[in-house]
């Protein structure tokens, strides 16, 4: 069996606050297989993102390691592309010089410039190619910034809940759209996320956070056929286990929500 293109051994980090320090994840073990899509799950403030930031080097590692493609991360790799909720469109450079940013910055523009055009026609914004962010609407600004991360074919892809302000048929659509692509160019991706459902349908594997300092209760394997279209997911055979395993898992560590709602009911 190959080694994992992402291994996380007894990863470990603290922030330090004005009051002192907080451990935001601790003892975190997991390993991403390469051209897998992996979920990761949890309760707000788990630390989720803290992962993912130490995975693409952006912040140093303090405990244990983080092991990409066989060597230990120790600052940020031309193969990893990282996805975030915000909008990261520079907003006076037209659809096209955004998608093709990060060339430009390796000098990459001219050898690729038919790339940045395969993947604006491939997120349908072939007529919107010349115009300015202000000129789409949010779903659309969510395919060119999916095509930016894309356009130097990562290795690897982290995603930090990028379409949690779409509306629900949008985010189906760059749900299956994020799915196409990656496969296109065999991307590893770990995909952060509230949606269970959203997990559920792209995910091969799901990793179950506890509550801060977040560390991986349990990762499971989504048994469903890989080539599954998103739209249809819910209603196949195994959908419903999965999901309702999920929820069982995470409603151990929303006690707090939990107990609010019960006093509510009191008296």
């Amino acid at each position: 069996m190959s080694a994992p293109m992402i291994r996380l051994e007894s990863l470990s980090h603290r922030f330090r606050t004005k009051t002192g320090e907080v451990l935001a994840i601790t003892d975190v073990d997991l390993e991403v297989e390469k051209g897998s899509f992996v979920s990761v799950v949890g309760p707000s403030g788990c630390g989720k993102s803290t992962l993912l930031s130490l995975i693409s080097g952006l912040v140093p590692v303090q405990d244990g390691r983080v092991v990409v493609d066989g060597g230990d991360v120790r600052g940020i790799r031309r193969d990893t592309a990282m996805m975030l909720q915000g909008d990261a469109l520079l907003p006076w450079r037209s659809v096209r010089k955004n998608i093709s940013l990060a060339l430009e910055i390796r000098g990459e523009y001219r050898a690729k410039a038919d790339r940045v055009q395969q993947l604006i026609e491939e997120v349908g914004l072939g007529d919107f190619a010349d115009s300015l962010p202000s000129a789409l609407s949010g779903g659309m600004r969510k395919r060119a910034q999916l095509a930016a991360t894309l356009v130097y074919d990562p290795s690897i892809i982290l995603m930090d809940e990028p379409f949690g302000a779409l509306d629900a048929f949008t985010r189906i659509n760059m749900q299956q759209l994020l799915k196409d692509l990656c496969r296109e160019i065999g991307a590893t991706v770990l995909f952060v996320t509230h949606d269970l459902d959203e997990a559920v349908a792209l995910s091969d594997k799901v990793a179950v956070f506890s509550k801060r300092p977040g560390t991986i209760k349990a990762v499971h394997d989504i048994d469903l056929p890989r080539d599954r279209g998103v739209a249809a997911v819910q209603s196949l055979p195994g959908f419903a286990e999965a999901r309702g395993l999920f929820w069982s898992e995470l409603r151990d560590e929303l006690d707090v929500v939990e107990d609010r709602r019960a006093a509510s009911h009191v008296g």
